[in-house]
C-alpha cells in the first residue's frame, strides 16, 4: 500500500509510516507493507500553518475523514 502525504518542505515524520501500518493492519486484519511518499507543499494563510504536532494533525485529518484511527 502506498500513502501520499503533503507536508511542509524538509519536515520529517519519523514514526508516521509505522503508525499508519499499525492502524491499517488493525483495521483490515491483514499484514501489510506500507510505503510512505512525501509531497512537499504549502498551506494557505487561512489555515493554521503550525499545528502543535504535524503527525498528530495528519492523524486527526484521517480520523475526521473516517478513514482510519491512528494513535
Amino acid at each position: 500500500m502506498t500513502v501520499v502525504v503533503q507536508r511542509p518542505t524538509d519536515h520529517p515524520y519519523p514514526s508516521l509510516v509505522d503508525r499508519l501500518e499499525t492502524a491499517l493492519e488493525d483495521r483490515t486484519e491483514r499484514e501489510l507493507t506500507v510505503s510512505l511518499e512525501f509531497v512537499d507543499g504549502a498551506t494557505s494563510a487561512t489555515e493554521d500553518p503550525q499545528p502543535s504536532s504535524q503527525e498528530g494533525a495528519i492523524a486527526e485529518s484521517a480520523r475526521g475523514l473516517g478513514a482510519l484511527s491512528i494513535p
